[in-house]
């Protein structure tokens, strides 16, 4: 099934980046993980999620991930922080491939009010990107494996996206195992 409805809340972190940061606890009905699980390349936005082989680290991580949310209603609170997304430049680029990989068509306004940043704990490069729709269900719209959505100011986003960009082998099939 894939989504789960216990332990249905977490804290997503506000004002991240200014000195009066807090935690707002928000609620959610179910999490839906599936639906838009793949892999989707856009040299254009230097972005790709896309791994080498069923065999990579990378991969394997997000089996695990894909499991644990199936299995593990606490997953959220214990792996994962949960932020805002803010108004900046990169938010077409995230527009552009919440597109590219659902068909959705969203305004800014839609990605800043409903969409919900989930950085790994254990992968600094892991961020899932959910649609928190008005009924509180969440459904992943996009995987970033590589921090290609929002980079840091300190990491050169296209030589990473250069490393990165012949992998071949989809998300997609974790679903299928």
């Amino acid at each position: 099934m894939n989504t789960f409805k216990n332990n249905n809340s977490y804290f997503k972190k506000i004002n991240k980046f200014s000195s009066n940061t807090r935690m707002l606890e928000e609620n959610f009905s179910s999490i839906n993980v599936k639906k838009y699980m793949k892999s989707i390349k856009d040299e254009a936005e230097y972005f790709t999620n896309f791994v080498k082989s069923r065999g990579a680290e990378k991969y394997k991580t997000m089996y695990a991930i894909y499991y644990n949310f199936d299995h593990d209603s606490n997953t959220i609170n214990r792996d994962f922080v949960v932020n805002e997304i803010i108004q900046n430049a990169n938010l077409l680029k995230l527009k552009k491939l919440i597109k590219e990989n659902t068909g959705m068509d969203l305004s800014i306004k839609e990605i800043i009010m409903n969409i919900r940043k989930f950085d790994y704990n254990k992968d600094s490069g892991i961020r899932l990107y959910f649609l928190k729709d008005k009924n509180n269900e969440m459904t992943l719209v996009l995987v970033d494996l590589y921090h290609l959505v929002f980079p840091s100011e300190n990491r050169n986003y296209q030589l990473d996206y250069e490393r990165k960009k012949d992998c071949k082998y989809d998300l997609k099939n974790i679903c299928l195992h």
